[in-house]
């Protein structure tokens, strides 16, 4: 399903198919239910890691990234987890002598250009890069853009009745608001128990155990 399929599976969806207000305020509509996703959907399909190599104290953070999980430090001298701390920490320890520094933590700051970048401390060059693996939590995908949606193909009901628990305000059809956030609810609920099943049960195949011992 490509982006243009959805909206008009969601036009068709409200039998909406010939409102002209609804097709033209239906890429903010599913805006919006995405980042009401991005607040409430916890499963580990969020979840990514990737390895950087800072050259700089202020590393670009991935275009699709949410908030941070972690962040190890693999540098063989100061290994170990890092510890999230404020920018005016950051910063003061920037300017502070060597000997006061502390390699182990960092913070997260919007750059001037809009995008989030990982402030360290440093120093850092081309010639002797940091080491750190980066576990974050990533945005839903934006469908207009990418035109493609992992969370349409694996979870179309949820994302369906989230767009539409927003269509119905602005549709005034408050009395369908109850039913797509109970739809929506029930919906966000199967994802979040499949995912810890799934977390639960996904490194080794399950064993029937008998009810009681057998002497």
């Amino acid at each position: 399903m490509n982006y243009a399929d959805f909206k008009a599976y969601l036009a068709v969806f409200l039998w909406k198919q010939n409102d002209a207000d609804l097709v033209a305020n239906m890429d903010t509509l599913i805006v919006m239910g995405e980042s009401e996703l991005n607040r409430v959907l916890d499963i580990q399909r969020r979840q990514k890691t990737a390895l950087i190599a800072p050259v700089t104290q202020d590393h670009p953070l991935p275009a699709d990234f949410r908030t941070i999980i972690s962040v190890a430090n693999n540098d063989p001298l100061t290994r170990g987890m890092m510890v999230s701390t404020t920018l005016q920490d950051v910063y003061a320890q920037r300017t502070a002598s060597g000997s006061l520094r502390t390699a182990g933590v960092y913070a997260v700051d919007e750059g001037d250009a809009g995008q989030k970048l990982l402030r360290l401390v440093g120093p850092f060059s081309a010639e002797r890069p940091g080491s750190m693996t980066l576990t974050y939590r990533c945005n839903v995908p934006h469908f207009k853009d990418t035109n493609a949606s992992w969370l349409a193909e694996d979870f179309l009901d949820l994302y369906t009745y989230t767009v539409l628990s927003h269509c119905a305000p602005f549709l005034r059809e408050d009395e369908r608001i109850a039913v797509w956030e109970g739809k929506k609810g029930e919906a966000i609920m199967a994802a979040i128990t499949e995912d810890k099943h799934m977390i639960t049960h996904g490194g080794s195949p399950l064993q029937m155990l008998p009810h009681r011992r057998v002497p």
